[in-house]
């Protein structure tokens, strides 16, 4: 009986999180909160609830969270995510509306389709952001440009997948990240309120993307970037995790032939044996600038 409850479980918990979200996120913005306030608060609602499944219905008992991990991706998703996106916003969002208006009153060049429903406009946001985060992250992993990959090898650095894996992002990749996402959006006129749904959706599918719940989508694994691909993206073998690049959706890696879901799960998860470094923020903040390699991945750049 236990064993058929955690296996209904594992497919029905996704959906059904991600839905009690977007329920949350609809009565928080009903209720006047500002939407900055609103995604803060359902993220750390998520994060309190995952953290709940991670104890009853773990993917690995050897994934548990640690004290190490818990501090520095604590400061990773305060810092190295917060600060470069309120930067970002102060700087571009502005310019970057007002050049989607100036084309749309001076040349009648409508570069976003305000008259579709909300949630059409929102799947259009989602892939919108998804050309330009595939298309970086691919570029992190396969340029051959070793400090491209050093900049994203601070992600990678985890060997845990649990709730915070994924606010665990150097701030300098954060800012590229949310300059070719957000400000994409802005550039393409995107109202505000499609902008918070496609936030909302982008920081719950990241907890649940990275968390350490025995989660399975079935064939949503052919349209969302969930856990079950995710994993494979952090193994340590590079031929493994040199796939499924999505943010949010799997569609381009599907197309651009990226996806990869094996039966079983990577037996490890992290940076290229051997690799040199302090695992904690400080030592995350300074992976990209060290110069000594320590290790090879043999199918990709060398990290140090």
């Amino acid at each position: 009986m236990k064993d058929r409850f955690q296996i209904v479980a594992a497919y029905v918990l996704y959906p059904l999180l991600m839905a009690l979200v977007v329920i949350s996120a609809w009565a928080a913005r009903a209720l006047g909160l500002k939407p900055a306030l609103a995604v803060v608060l359902c993220t750390i609602a998520t994060g309190l609830v995952v953290v709940g499944l991670e104890r009853v219905l773990p993917f690995r008992k050897d994934w548990g969270v640690t004290a190490e991990n818990l501090k520095a991706d604590l400061l990773h998703g305060i810092v190295s995510n917060g600060l470069p996106s309120i930067v970002l916003e102060g700087l571009l969002k502005a310019s970057l509306l007002s050049l989607a208006l100036n084309l749309r009153t001076q040349r009648g060049i409508d570069l976003w389709p305000d008259g579709w429903p909300l949630w059409t406009q929102v799947l259009l946001a989602l892939f919108a952001a998804e050309v330009g985060f595939y298309t970086l992250h691919r570029l992190f992993h396969e340029s051959g440009l070793e400090a491209l990959w050093r900049l994203h090898a601070t992600h990678h650095s985890t060997t845990r997948m649990y709730f915070l894996a994924g606010s665990r992002t150097h701030p300098l990749q954060v800012m590229f990240s949310f300059g070719v996402t957000v400000a994409i959006l802005w550039g393409l006129g995107a109202p505000d309120e499609v902008i918070f749904w496609k936030t909302v959706i982008h920081t719950t599918n990241g907890i649940l993307q990275h968390c350490n719940v025995d989660l399975r989508l079935g064939f949503l694994n052919w349209l969302i970037a969930g856990p079950e691909l995710h994993r494979w993206h952090h193994s340590i073998e590079a031929n493994e995790s040199n796939h499924n690049y999505g943010n949010n959706l799997i569609v381009l890696d599907v197309i651009l032939g990226t996806r990869y879901l094996p039966k079983a799960a990577p037996d490890r998860c992290g940076l290229p044996e051997g690799t040199d470094y302090d695992n904690n923020f400080l030592g995350h903040l300074r992976l990209p600038f060290q110069t000594k390699s320590k290790a090879e991945n043999p199918e990709g750049p060398v990290v140090s």
